[in-house]
């Protein structure tokens, strides 16, 4: 008998995970298991096609050969290459393939050919040639007949030999070797909570999830809002209402992908959002493969680490964009670790591995600009310390690295410099300028002083607080995985790339103190060399105390893990599901989410509707016209150039705006944080409420306290 379990045994141990996932699933919601097994399959295929595809990509920067019966990394002196296993080729194809179809929906939409044709074209395309590509795999890999003759003798010896050996050892010594391998693949059992919680939270319809993100707030104004427009109009253009439109947008790219495949905004909205659950999957799955490299423990250690984080079902449950940006980020990081090990073993240098890695850096700072600081110049910084520190090292490595990111980055560089004349619009504006028709020197300022540190947190002092209690203490963040971290720095094989990687740790902190405002998921970037330490430490620890140690820590790592989801999924995703079978049930509730849905009870859909502190506007259709708070309203201006209120309604009727909607406390919300124009005032719209503005309905809280108002537009000759 064989000690190892089978493929067979494998393939049914995912498959009963994968049907005790569907049982959580089911139990709380059959709605929720519906879109599982529809848009979830079809999220599934879109990531597989990728990665087809990607393998091509994959040959084309690192110059893959085909891998060696013993699957090793090895160079080919005659062209440079590295010569992949088809594991890592698989792993580098998935994130060179997302990529190029993130960028590739870029380009379809600048040339305005956003249509269902070219898109279901594209995706066949990379899917039939990443089959072709997988094919020429197989058959290249095919040994020859003598090379089977050969193998087929060495396998009888082989088995004679193992038969003989068998016969030596006992029964219980086999059964515990089976146990062993069991266990080390049983693992993903302890994920399964977290898998059906995140699936659970990426089936809640946008707009519902979370609290602390005010219920979606930028994903109802921007993250999908914008795709949709981007939709509707069947290209990408500039949107000078929506200045966040000018943000790198490669997860969005993928939302997009989504309304156009089902030819349908609001339908997509289930295939999006498991989209972006399928990316952490594939981040827990990048983990696996990599911890596997390394120990035959390492794929369970990291596995776990990974798949257990809290911020992964919380980052499911909206369409944001930091499970791409951590996916890209992870496998940059590893082709760097890569570069490393092989750079010292071979005695040269494997620049293709920071190609490689720079490729992957630039479509993760393609996803947020904060992946611009903390990816691709925390790879690069540690990578330039390894070059100083190094004698006798060139700089190739380095500027390979700078080449690669750049390349993937320069396509959303260049579309903010063609629409704004800046390429990283909105920020930079004082050393890079932007078009003055664009964005003006105090719109700048507004969004500098929106963007900073609140007042009371400026002090290094205050923000040292943040920190502990946003990042450190935060349990989405796991801080006890960083015991592991002090263990690996302590332990006796420590190596330089465990140096470097709590150095780009700690640069990365630096970053949210002095960069950011202080928000905890804009520290999720910390995830990753805190879960490459840790699982170098676990792994590469040789005495058995301490081993034993890390595992009894990784085991209380789990547990909190699954208390904090489970306290999420309890604390919202529950009651939301409680209210899944009403009408619009996205919007039922106004304290909780975006109650637009009950406008189109008073008005016809087909008239144009004007939103005025409010833009939250996914959920409106094609014609409704809004201003996120650091783009100029036109009405403003309007009534800053006149006291005339009948010259205000003329305005009104000359654009075909039949309705105005005002959200009362979003105004006061504005003026005091991000800032609003001072002519938008409540004595403003209760003055022409009198005359001009008929009153249709006070959308109100459950207390009674009206939140807005919708007013219809009297014609004015």
């Amino acid at each position: 008998m064989e000690s190892k379990l089978g493929l067979e045994s494998l393939l049914a141990l995912v498959v009963g995970c994968g049907l005790v996932a569907g049982g959580l699933i089911g139990f709380t919601s059959a709605v929720a298991l519906f879109y599982v097994l529809t848009d979830g399959v079809l999220a599934a295929g879109i990531i597989l096609i990728a990665t087809l595809f990607g393998l091509w990509l994959v040959d084309l920067a690192a110059g893959v050969q085909i891998g060696s019966a013993k699957n090793e990394f090895a160079r080919a002196e005659d062209r440079g290459s590295l010569n992949l296993p088809l594991g890592w080729q698989l792993l580098l194809g998935l994130g060179l393939g997302l990529g190029f179809l993130a960028l590739a929906m870029l380009g379809l939409g600048m040339l305005g050919w956003l249509q269902r044709g070219p898109v279901i074209g594209l995706l066949l395309m990379m899917g039939l040639t990443g089959l072709g590509r997988l094919g020429w795999w197989v058959k290249a890999t095919e040994p020859s007949q003598l090379d089977r003759v050969a193998s087929k003798e060495m396998e009888q010896t082989s088995t004679r030999i193992e038969a003989a050996k068998a016969e030596q050892r006992e029964v219980h010594q086999h059964d515990g070797l089976q146990w062993r391998e069991l266990v080390r693949r049983a693992w993903i059992l302890g994920l399964m909570p977290f898998l059906a919680w995140g699936l659970l939270g990426a089936t809640v319809p946008p707009g519902l999830l979370w609290a602390e993100e005010s219920r979606g707030y930028d994903v109802l104004e921007y993250h999908l809002q914008v795709p949709k427009e981007y939709y509707q109009t069947g290209r990408i253009s500039y949107l000078p209402h929506n200045v966040y439109a000018n943000f790198p947008m490669n997860a969005e790219m993928f939302y997009l992908l989504a309304m156009v495949v089902k030819d349908n905004a609001y339908e997509a909205t289930m295939l999006a959002q498991l989209l972006n659950t399928m990316f952490a999957v594939m981040l827990v799955v990048a983990a696996w493969w990599w911890g596997r490299s390394l120990h035959r423990w390492g794929g369970a250690v990291a596995g776990l680490l990974a798949g257990s984080w809290p911020w992964l079902v919380y980052l499911s449950g909206i369409a944001y964009v930091e499970n791409a940006m951590l996916l890209f980020g992870l496998l940059a990081l590893l082709c760097w670790l890569q570069y490393e090990s092989t750079g010292r073993s071979s005695g040269c240098y494997p620049w293709r591995w920071m190609l490689l890695s720079g490729l992957l850096a630039g479509l993760s700072g393609g996803c947020k600009y904060t992946a611009v600081i903390m990816t691709i110049g925390g790879i690069g910084g540690a990578l330039l310390v390894r070059v100083m520190l190094s004698r006798g090292r060139s700089w190739k490595a380095l500027l390979v690295y700078g080449f690669g990111a750049a390349v993937t980055l320069a396509p959303w560089l260049a579309k903010n410099y063609a629409y704004t004349g800046n390429p990283v619009f909105p920020l930079g504006y004082g050393i890079l300028g932007a078009d003055p028709q664009v964005w003006s020197a105090e719109q700048s300022a507004q969004w500098g002083k929106a963007h900073q540190v609140s007042d009371g947190d400026r002090s290094w002092r205050k923000r040292l607080d943040r920190l502990q209690e946003r990042v450190l203490l935060d349990p989405r963040m796991a801080a006890v995985m960083g015991l592991l971290v002090v263990t690996r720095l302590f332990s006796r094989k420590r190596e330089r790339a465990d140096e470097l990687l709590l150095l780009m740790w700690l640069g990365q902190v630096v970053v949210w103190l002095t960069a950011t405002h202080l928000y905890a998921r804009f520290a999720v970037s910390l995830l990753l060399p805190m879960l490459l330490l840790a699982v170098r430490s676990l792994v590469f620890e040789p005495r058995r105390m301490v081993q034993w140690t890390l595992v009894g820590l990784m085991v209380l790592i789990w547990a909190a893990n699954l208390r904090t989801a489970y306290r999420l999924y309890q604390d919202e995703i529950v009651p939301v599901r409680s209210i899944m079978g009403v009408t619009n049930y996205a919007l039922i509730d106004p304290e909780a989410s975006n109650p637009w849905a009950f406008v189109w009870q008073f008005i016809p859909p087909q008239e144009r509707l004007l939103m005025i502190a409010e833009a939250r506007a996914f959920y409106m259709p094609h014609n409704v016209d809004y201003f996120v708070t650091f783009n100029r309203q036109p009405l403003a201006r309007i009534i800053r150039e006149t006291t005339n209120d009948e010259e205000i309604i003329r305005w009104l009727n000359q654009q075909h705006y039949r309705h105005l909607l005002v959200n009362w406390d979003e105004m006061d919300r504005l003026r005091r944080t991000y800032g609003l124009e001072p002519e938008f005032t409540r004595e403003l719209f209760h003055r022409l409420e009198n005359e001009h503005l008929a009153l249709i309905h006070h959308f109100t809280y459950s207390s009674g306290a009206i939140f807005a108002t919708l007013y219809e537009v009297r014609n004015y000759e």
